[in-house]
């Protein structure tokens, strides 16, 4: 007789040859599984017992074929299935299982939480195999956009999208984050259905008013769900935690480099586009303490410990607002990885920065995080 529990990380789940373990819809490699730090999986065990550090939940055979039943129902309806709702309502987990029930590439457009590389990047999994939120193996390609939600870079967020779908096999799971507010973030989805080439998509823990209106916005059937993940939330701290920790493991073996920004193509950064003005001209017009000042197709900007006078129209940055930056740097293969920048030397216009390599190329994203945390 089988027996079914939820078990939680950190910790590491073992088990005989003999006894039959289902981890999320799939049969892990080996007799032994590692649960990361944050990360909860659905475990079905017959024929035995299983051992380990993990603290072990008992919930009832219902709970785990509530996402095997919604992983097949959804695979009914196409090939190509995203996966929508609100946070912490299970989409990783039926991601999860639907990737390891039927094989295909996973998609993950969770910004803020994205496992399969790092937060502010897209990533696609082209051959998962067995698969469980936190735990990578295969083929990473993935996607900067820069920001750790899509309302704050919608076009970076679906071009992405786009592009990475492209490279999927023909079955694609596609997860998603948990902005579906009416009607932004739902129009929002809408547009995502479109361009991974959606054939259904799955609404988790959606009003009934929301599946409406995706299936009008899409004109594709919508799978309504309630949410499989009750009673398990993850507070603000919590979620900037998991974020930290995994933009840290992608950071281990990063260094400090200073580059010129005219040896590197830079992509995202307010400066170093257009002419510098110069200090004497800048005093004129009633701007003081600017460390920089350039025009570039008719807009201003200035570096300044001072606000400049409105009637200017410019952009204002405040000394030291490059500091924390989430970047992305191409090291000469075209793969990009994560960086941070520390700082901007305006008069040498160099940028120093935390990255894998002396890099290539440089996208400067809109979100920060501590650097302090990394250095």
């Amino acid at each position: 007789m089988a027996s079914y529990f939820i078990i939680r990380g950190p910790c590491r789940l073992e088990w005989g040859s003999r006894v039959d373990v289902e981890v999320n819809g799939g049969r892990p490699d080996g007799t032994s599984l590692v649960v990361p730090t944050g990360r909860s999986y659905l475990v079905r065990v017959e024929g035995g017992s299983i051992e380990g550090n993990c603290s072990l939940h008992p919930v009832s055979s219902e709970v785990y074929e509530s996402y095997r039943s919604a992983s097949s129902k959804a695979s009914e309806y196409g090939r190509r299935i995203l996966i929508v709702g609100p946070s912490d309502t299970g989409k990783s987990t039926l991601a999860s299982f639907t990737v390891n029930m039927g094989g295909g590439s996973l998609l993950t457009v969770d910004l803020g939480q994205n496992e399969l590389y790092a937060p502010g990047f897209e990533a696609l999994l082209l051959e998962p195999g067995f698969y469980v939120p936190g735990s990578v193996r295969g083929e990473v390609r993935r996607c900067f956009v820069g920001s750790f939600t899509p309302s704050r870079a919608p076009l970076e967020y679906l071009g992405c999208a786009g592009r990475l779908a492209s490279h999927a096999n023909d079955r694609l799971v596609v997860d998603t984050d948990g902005w579906v507010s009416r009607w932004e973030g739902l129009l929002s989805k809408a547009s995502l259905a479109a361009v991974v080439g959606a054939d259904v998509v799955v609404g988790v823990g959606l009003d009934r008013i929301d599946i409406e209106a995706l299936e009008a916005s899409t004109g594709l059937p919508v799978l309504s769900l309630p949410p499989l993940a009750r009673g398990v939330t993850k507070s603000r701290d919590e979620r900037r935690t998991h974020r930290d920790r995994l933009i840290a493991k992608r950071l281990q073996g990063s260094r400090m480099y200073s580059v010129s920004v005219d040896d590197l193509i830079v992509i995202g950064l307010p400066v170093f586009h257009g002419k510098p003005l110069d200090r004497d001209g800048l005093e004129a017009l009633g701007v003081r303490g600017s460390l920089y000042a350039e025009t570039h197709g008719g807009t201003l900007v200035i570096v300044s410990r001072y606000p400049p006078p409105r009637q200017l129209g410019a952009t204002w940055l405040k000394p030291g607002w490059e500091r924390g930056l989430l970047a992305a740097v191409d090291c000469g293969e075209g793969v990009q990885e994560v960086a941070l920048i520390d700082s901007i030397n305006y008069r040498q216009r160099r940028i120093k920065l935390l990255s894998p390599c002396m890099p290539k190329m440089l996208w400067v994203g809109r979100v920060r995080v501590s650097i302090d945390s990394y250095v």
